[in-house]
């Protein structure tokens, strides 16, 4: 059973692996092949996936794709954090959302 557990990768330690893996590391990230998502795409595929803001998003599970600038991540965080807020803040009276401080132009009114 022991033997079924145990995990190989063959092609690592021989040089010709270790030689790219380290040209890899020290490339840019054009060479690389890196694709950096705009944050519109990330909006929509959240948006797309359902993970938007009124829902309870401190219960959801996310799982970031690629990891390279964490785009999904941060996105998520921030979707995460704004649905919280709209969550903990008590909703407003309607008179509360009209009110307003209406002093003449002229005035020398001091408010302490």
């Amino acid at each position: 059973m022991k033997a079924d557990m145990e995990f190989q990768l063959p092609l690592l330690g021989r040089p010709e692996i270790e030689a790219a893996v380290a040209r890899m590391a020290e490339a840019d990230a054009e060479l690389r092949g890196a694709v950096f998502t705009r944050r519109e795409v990330v909006d929509f595929i959240l948006d797309l996936a359902g993970y938007t803001t009124d829902k309870p998003l401190h219960r959801a599970r996310v799982l970031e794709p690629s990891m390279g600038q964490g785009d999904f991540l941060s996105g998520s965080i921030q979707y995460s954090l704004q649905e919280t807020q709209e969550r903990l803040t008590p909703p407003q009276p309607s008179w509360h959302r009209r009110a307003r401080l209406r002093l003449p132009a002229n005035s020398r009114t001091c408010l302490n």
